[in-house]
Parts: structure tokens; sequence; C-alpha cells
């Protein structure tokens, strides 16, 4: 419950306000990596979801990247599993590292690469692009893509190809 104010400039008016939290659904897309994971990669991958639901569930849609970022970070070090806040990504050719790209990408498990968006209402191909190119480059197999959209929550599965 809430009041909404308003200073008008002949008199105030006040009207109570019951908030109800916006349901918002759940789109979830694991297909590509599902079949290559161990059993030990599936129950990593069941902690991170469990993760990112917890925050979509106790905090809802609507913020910045940047929180959804932290709050993720803190849920999954909360939870005994490690994970970087910032990543620096080797530039290699021909086998040899050119510079370091600083990323604000979570690693998690020390395996999985996690990629935040929000507020989109899907991530864009380039999000998928750069998420493969930093796996080959971290020589990781899998990273998550989640997206905390404008109505919809959706974490993507990659595997680096």
């Amino acid at each position: 419950m809430g009041l909404l104010v308003n200073f008008a400039p002949q008199n105030i008016q006040i009207k109570r306000v019951l908030w109800d939290e916006p349901e918002f659904d759940i789109l979830e897309e694991y297909s590509h990596f599902k079949p290559h994971l161990s059993q030990m990669d599936r129950e990593i991958l069941r902690q991170l979801r469990h993760h990112t639901l917890t925050i979509a569930q106790q905090y809802g849609l609507g913020y910045p990247e940047t929180v959804y970022r932290q709050l993720v970070a803190l849920e999954i070090t909360g939870n005994q599993l490690s994970c970087v806040t910032e990543i620096e990504i080797p530039a290699r050719w021909d086998n040899s590292v050119l510079a370091h790209h600083q990323t604000q990408l979570l690693l998690a498990a020390d395996n999985y690469l996690i990629h935040i968006r929000s507020l989109l209402d899907f991530p864009t191909q380039y999000d998928f692009s750069r998420m493969n190119t930093y796996l080959k480059s971290l020589e990781l197999q899998f990273g998550l893509i989640v997206n905390f959209g404008k109505k919809q929550l959706q974490i993507y599965g990659v595997r680096s190809i």
C-alpha cells in the first residue's frame, strides 16, 4: 500500500494505492548445450537458474543491468559458488595475445560465463555472437545470457562452437 500525493496549486490531493507486483513470464532455452552437460555441470546450472529466479522474484523486473549484475553476483557468492565480477578477455591473433578487454560479465563456478541484460524485449544477435567469442577466448564451453526484460525473464544457454 502506498500514498500518491499531488501537491496541486489549489489543494493537496491524496489517494491510497494498492501495489500488486506485476506477474512476469519466464522463458528458458538450454537446448544448445543441455546434451553436452556433465552431471556436475547440470547441478551448477540448476543452482545458477535458482539464484537467477530468486533475484527476479524478490526484485521483479525494471532495474538497470548494473543492479541485476550486482544482485546476481551477491546471490551466487552468498550461496557458496565462486563468482568473478570483472573478467579480462584476451584478444588473440595467431595464438598471440594482442590485448585484454575488460568486460562486465560474470564468471560463475569457474566455468560459466554470465551476461546480464535488462529492459530488452529479447537479447540481440550481437549478445549471442559476443558471448560465443568470449567463451572461445576464455576456453570455456558454457555461458548464460540472462535478460531481465520488460515483461519477461529470459535465460538462454550458449555453448561455445
